[in-house]
């Protein structure tokens, strides 16, 4: 499982097209909203079998893979079906030359045909193709967050998928060091002097666990009249309009938000390691999930650019021919069903185209009355609204494919 562990620099129901957690994951992916307000969450470490709690860095100081991890994420890509994925896969020996999604954004990048059709954005949409995002991924209580508080009963195990701003803000946080960081000393609880060392201190412990607030960077600002000359400055985007970054500090209410011996068992029962949680798809898993239900109906020409004729694409597909077993019920074939609007073919595109600590306790209940989630579902929307996509294509899965047979079919098609 290509799971890493941080380095600088670098809900009840199954949302549609998100991918990025196992379905039956006890960890339920949240994504911030940049329109609708800030966040609050409170992190916590993987949990081990004996109840203590996993520190939140290694003998050598760096982050490790307890409580956050970062990895590239396709984020609401796909023309007829929106997705949202990892970029990577996980049989990574079987794809050389990089994994399916990768193989596609840059065959359809280099293409003077499809490139406008899939990288050029619409009205209140965006592209169906684009660069894929380094966001990382923090566990633990979601107390607020888009819009919405939950202060009086929050969302344990929640997963928050951190942009990559945020993600540089975060970092950046955790690694400020206090100005008497020499003098830190170390305890039998931090044999490291980590906590001492660090403005934060211990960012995830049961007694210590901070919490953390994300906003866009004017909701942080001096409001008191001062000039910085020194500021870089925001960038804009294609309509003129300023492009924020987001920003992170503890939270001034109440930075601290100990979790007492009562609610450390609730902690373990929604805990679950990265590995077992996120979903790295296989290459076909890619094709048969992502590919062809994002792109094959409006888009099959590209589809079989990039993958046609390799023994790669289910013959269904690639073929447009199905077996029937006439013994067997008839079944409507997969494709565009009654009443579906019509998409355009990608010719018809084309042509188109040419034209200080202080405690939170008293502010946040653990204990929360009533379920341990709330009943409304998970917000997940990238920061751009998509429209309404149509339903998937459901396409017949391909044969099982060992790795030395997916090796051979992608060395002769280099051949040919």
């Amino acid at each position: 499982m290509p799971v890493k562990p941080y380095e600088r620099g670098v809900a009840g129901k199954k949302l549609p097209g998100m991918k990025l957690v196992h379905h039956n994951s006890k960890l339920k992916p949240y994504n911030m909203s940049y329109k609708k307000g800030r966040t609050l969450i409170r992190p916590w470490g993987t949990i081990n079998p004996d109840g203590s709690m996993q520190p939140w860095r290694d003998q050598s100081g760096n982050f490790g893979t307890s409580f956050f991890v970062q990895d590239m994420v396709c984020m609401g890509w796909g023309k007829d079906m929106r997705f949202t994925c990892f970029l990577e896969v996980e049989d990574g020996d079987n794809w050389p030359g990089g994994s399916p999604l990768q193989i596609f954004l840059d065959d359809m990048r280099g293409h003077p045909e499809y490139k406008p059709i899939l990288f050029d954005r619409t009205a209140n949409t965006f592209s169906a193709l684009d660069n894929p995002k380094a966001c990382g991924f923090l566990k633990g209580i979601l107390i607020e967050n888009a819009g919405r508080k939950y202060h009086s009963n929050p969302i344990w195990g929640a997963l928050l998928v951190v942009p990559s701003s945020a993600r540089e803000s975060f970092d950046e946080l955790l690694n400020r060091e206090n100005s008497n960081a020499e003098d830190a000393g170390n305890t039998d609880a931090d044999p490291h002097g980590w906590a001492k060392r660090y403005f934060v201190g211990d960012p995830i412990g049961f007694q210590d666990g901070k919490v953390f607030e994300f906003d866009k960077e004017s909701a942080f600002e001096d409001t008191s009249g001062g000039i910085n000359l020194d500021g870089t400055g925001r960038a804009q985007g294609d309509g003129g309009e300023i492009i924020e970054k987001y920003a992170c500090r503890l939270w001034p209410d109440g930075s601290t938000l100990p979790i007492d011996p009562a609610h450390q068992e609730k902690v373990a029962r929604y805990d679950q390691s990265f590995e077992d949680a996120l979903r790295f798809m296989t290459g076909e898993e890619q094709i048969n999930e992502l590919i062809i239900p994002g792109f094959g109906r409006s888009c099959k020409e590209a589809v079989l650019y990039s993958f046609g004729g390799k023994g790669i694409l289910p013959p269904s597909f690639e073929t447009g021919r199905t077996t029937v077993d006439m013994g067997q019920g008839a079944t409507e074939p997969s494709g565009a069903q009654p009443g579906t609007p019509s998409t355009p073919s990608m010719s018809q595109q084309r042509a188109a185209a040419s034209t200080p600590v202080s405690d939170a306790s008293s502010l946040v209940n653990l204990g929360g009355s009533g379920n341990d989630q709330p009943a409304d579902e998970p917000p997940f929307e990238p920061d751009a609204q998509t429209e309404e996509s149509a339903e998937p294509v459901q396409e017949e899965a391909s044969a099982p494919s060992t790795g030395d047979e997916i090796r051979a079919r992608l060395a002769a098609a280099r051949n040919k």
